[in-house]
């Protein structure tokens, strides 16, 4: 009887062994599988740029983009695999200037992904603010999978708040959303929460160049009265 016992525990000591050698050799999920934005979402944009929703800003974002969550987001956005993420932290307790602070979120990036390569650093002015418009690509490189991005993101300091506006996909389906988050970017207004003017995110962009705000993206050699989409 104990001999049959052990020999039993021996079997199942030798499946749980089994088992885990596939996983370690065969672990689950490739890159091609993570085909949504969600899933794409990786904890590099966490160790960039801060996790939660801020006040004092408004921004239409593009149609077709629903509100979602994430183990990394309270709310952002996403359309097939591409996704809008709108973050910010508070600066009041210490200073950053605009320039500084976009190289301090690229060295971020550099530190976090593979490959990163800065396409554009366009200086822009948003709610009479200077402000830098990026536009870079990155690898996310595993043991068995790889992913390629590109990305668009907006860096703007205003009162006491630094604001991130991250708009990304893959490498491959970025050229199809470009104008797509340009023109979002566009309609990027600031305030002030501490005023009591906080200003909400709507969920379409402006059809006709005539509706999108004054106050929005605009490059810093044009007058304020025109818009860069």
């Amino acid at each position: 009887m104990m001999k049959k016992l052990l020999t039993a525990l021996l079997i199942a000591l030798a499946v749980v062994l089994i088992m885990a050698a596939v996983t370690v050799f065969f672990p689950r999920g490739t890159a091609g599988e993570e085909s949504s934005a969600a899933d794409s979402l990786a904890p590099t944009e966490m160790l960039v740029v801060p996790s939660d929703m801020p006040e004092g800003i408004f921004m239409s974002v593009p149609q077709g983009f629903t509100e979602t969550s994430s183990q990394y987001y309270t709310k952002y956005y996403v359309k097939d695999d591409a996704s809008v993420i709108i973050t910010g932290e508070d600066m009041s307790l210490r200073y950053a200037e605009i320039d500084n602070y976009t190289e301090s979120v690229i060295d971020q990036y550099k530190e976090s992904v593979d490959e990163f390569q800065l396409i554009e650093d366009e200086v822009v002015t948003v709610s009479n603010t200077r402000a830098h418009l990026l536009e870079f690509s990155y690898a996310i490189i595993g043991d068995n999978a790889r992913q390629d991005f590109k990305c668009t993101t907006a860096v703007m300091i205003y009162r006491n708040n630094a604001y991130l506006v991250t708009c990304k996909s893959h490498a491959d389906t970025y050229q199809n959303y470009r104008e797509v988050f340009r023109m979002a970017l566009s309609t990027i207004r600031l305030s002030d929460p501490a005023e009591g003017t906080a200003l909400p995110i709507e969920e379409s962009i402006p059809e006709t160049e005539e509706s999108v705000p004054e106050t929005a993206v605009q490059t810093e050699a044009e007058p304020e009265d025109s818009v860069q989409p």
